[in-house]
C-alpha cells in the first residue's frame, strides 16, 4: 500500500506514522506486540524509507535516532508537543517541548490543544512563538 501510494504521486509528502503518542509500551504488549517501543518505532521507521516516504510522524523521543540513522533529509513530523505553559498531557503518553523537538531536528511539529483549548488562541500562538525561538 505505501509504495502503491508512492507510485501514485511525486507532487505530494507521503508520510509514515511509527507509533501514536497516545500509546505507551503497556498498551503495545496489551494489543499483541511483545518488542520494544523503539523497536517497533524503528521497524516502522525503515519500512518507511524502504517505500521511499518522504518521512515519519514519530515521537520526539526518537527524532536523534531517526535523523542519524535515516539522515537530515527525512522528513520527522513531531505530535505531542506541549509548550512550558501547557501543563496538561491529556491522553498524550510521549510529549515533548516545542524548544526540546526543534533542538533535537524535527522539521515538524503538531501543537493541538495548547491553541484549541485556550481561551485566547491567538495568545497561546504567542506564547508558543517566545518559547520555540532559539
Amino acid at each position: 500500500m505505501l509504495i502503491s501510494a508512492r507510485e501514485g504521486t511525486n507532487k505530494i509528502k507521503l508520510l509514515g506514522v511509527s507509533v501514536l503518542t497516545s500509546l505507551s509500551q503497556e498498551d503495545l504488549y496489551y494489543v499483541g506486540i511483545n518488542l520494544p517501543l523503539s523497536a517497533v518505532v524503528m521497524k516502522r521507521v525503515f519500512l518507511a524509507k524502504e517505500c521511499n516516504l518522504d518521512g515519519v510522524v514519530i515521537s520526539g523521543n526518537f527524532i536523534e535516532k531517526v535523523k542519524q540513522t535515516i539522515g537530515k533529509k527525512f522528513l520527522v513530523v513531531v505530535p505531542g508537543v506541549r509548550p512550558e505553559f501547557y501543563k496538561e498531557k491529556d491522553d498524550q503518553k510521549q510529549v515533548i517541548t516545542p524548544k526540546e523537538a526543534i533542538k533535537k531536528g524535527a522539521d515538524f511539529l503538531v501543537v493541538g490543544r495548547a491553541i484549541t483549548n485556550s481561551q485566547d488562541p491567538v495568545s497561546a500562538i504567542m506564547k508558543l512563538r517566545e518559547e520555540i525561538v532559539l
